[in-house]
């Protein structure tokens, strides 16, 4: 690893904390030393229709010493890239969503390429149609994204559509700093087939989401190592996206090998904790001892 610093952001359970308990959360990440949050996508989704949340938020963190400077950005069926319907909705909502995120000093903006409409039955759509939504999207929102200096980060999921190489290829068609990966290691996890035993995915992973023939990836960090500026971490079995920490006896990634494969990118900026440490019971200040430690696993 060179001699960049390489920040930790967590993502915290936004979704399921009340808004007026929100403050509380945030203090025990800033008691635990940690420096930087995550802003998520439902927290966008609110600064969208409630202005003065976005106002809130910030002075929230400000009197906590928090900052931020990765999003994920606005995701799901009403927002991911290749999404066929509310085009022009979807690419004016991402739009605003930047410049929420520039005036809280975000770097990163990750963004899902989106298999909702890939899944959909009984009359789902195929790449002739995602690619070019997915390609218009990104197209329509780069200018704005380099004008506030902030790198779309495109995520790798487990879906055809959203595979290590789909990723690359959309990256390249741009050849824009300001088009990225975000690499996820729980996703990659759950794509890698080294011994694995395929009659474990479920039955709608084989038939609905691979349509009968799934295509495993186990080079998915060597593939994306170029253009990783950023990565959301969190385990699991190799066989659901479970979100769990690292270390936790149900994952199976080995952490000390990935790690210094990440740290080593050349682009990398932050790594990103996005385990649902809050469901699994787990204190904060063990979740940023945990993430601590990994990331000075060189």
């Amino acid at each position: 690893m060179n001699n960049r610093n390489v920040r930790v952001s967590h993502f915290t359970a936004w979704n399921i904390v009340p808004d007026e308990l929100i403050e509380n959360f945030m203090a025990e990440f800033a008691a635990a030393g940690a420096e930087y949050i995550t802003l998520m996508s439902r927290q966008l989704i609110q600064m969208l229709g409630e202005p003065e949340y976005a106002v809130r938020l910030g002075s929230q963190m400000k009197k906590l010493k928090l900052k931020t400077a990765d999003a994920h950005g606005l995701a799901g069926p009403d927002y991911d890239l290749d999404i066929p319907g509310r085009r022009e909705g979807i690419i004016a909502d991402h739009k605003r969503a930047l410049e929420y995120c520039a005036e809280f000093g975000v770097e990163t903006y990750t963004v899902h390429v989106g298999a909702a409409p890939w899944c959909r039955r009984p009359d789902p759509f195929d790449f002739d149609v995602l690619r070019p939504n997915a390609l218009d999207t990104l197209e329509k929102i780069l200018p704005v994204a380099e004008k506030l200096g902030i790198v779309l980060a495109v995520e790798n999921s487990f879906e055809p559509v959203n595979s290590p190489d789909e990723v690359i290829g959309y990256i390249r068609h741009f050849n824009s700093p300001y088009i990225r990966c975000c690499y996820d290691s729980g996703h990659a996890n759950y794509m890698a087939g080294r011994n694995k035993d395929p009659s474990r995915y479920k039955d709608s992973f084989h038939e609905i989401v691979w349509r009968g023939k799934i295509v495993f990836e186990d080079r998915a960090v060597e593939k994306l190592s170029p253009y990783i500026v950023t990565c959301h971490l969190h385990d699991n079995s190799g066989y659901g996206d479970d979100h769990v920490l690292p270390g936790t006896a149900s994952g199976t990634i080995d952490w000390k090998t990935l790690m210094p494969k990440l740290l080593a990118c050349p682009d990398l900026r932050s790594i990103q904790n996005e385990s649902n440490f809050a469901t699994q019971h787990v204190p904060v200040q063990e979740v940023c001892r945990i993430f601590n430690k990994i990331s000075a696993m060189k």
